[in-house]
């Protein structure tokens, strides 16, 4: 059950926005940028949200296609992939279920985040806006990771740890 409906929401449902808004921006003459939101596990595995993941890896590529499809006709595809992001909804009570699921705390999460925090509603809007406006122009088929750098950072390291003391001396 939670499968299908993640494909068909996620995956299925952003195809069909592409779709639609596509062809009424083809018709009309415009040019311009639709852009996806993933999320980080749409580049890895999550444990215990398998459904999740691949909607969302499947979401990436799709719009990596679209982007190509669309390109003759001036629409740029992107898409932008966040972490966890920072709301009351998972401070104080999704944390919880996290917490139960997985045995981590809101804690453990932080400190594999280079830069410290989650991911604000203000990141991912900064992103769009920036994707969709002439500054981006150039810009398709791309994905803006807002992960304070947790996927590209040297995976055994917990920056939470980190003293930057010099284990040599």
């Amino acid at each position: 059950h939670d499968w299908n409906r993640q494909i068909k929401g996620f995956l299925t449902g952003g195809m069909l926005t592409t779709k639609y808004v596509a062809r009424s921006m083809i018709a009309k003459g415009v040019k311009g940028a639709i852009i996806h939101v993933i999320s980080d596990a749409g580049h890895q595995g999550e444990a215990g949200n398998s459904g999740y993941s691949a909607a969302k890896a499947g979401l990436l590529n799709f719009s990596r296609a679209a982007a190509m499809d669309l390109a003759s006709y001036g629409i740029r595809v992107n898409t932008v992939s966040p972490t966890y992001i920072e709301h009351n909804l998972y401070l104080f009570g999704l944390a919880g279920v996290v917490r139960r699921q997985l045995g981590v705390t809101s804690d453990d999460f932080l400190q594999g985040i280079p830069l410290g925090r989650f991911c604000r509603a203000s990141d991912l809007g900064y992103a769009g806006v920036w994707l969709a406006s002439e500054e981006a122009s150039f810009v398709t088929a791309v994905d803006i990771p807002l992960d304070g750098g947790a996927m590209r950072k040297y995976w055994p390291w917990r920056p939470g740890d980190y003293t930057g003391l010099n284990v040599e001396k």
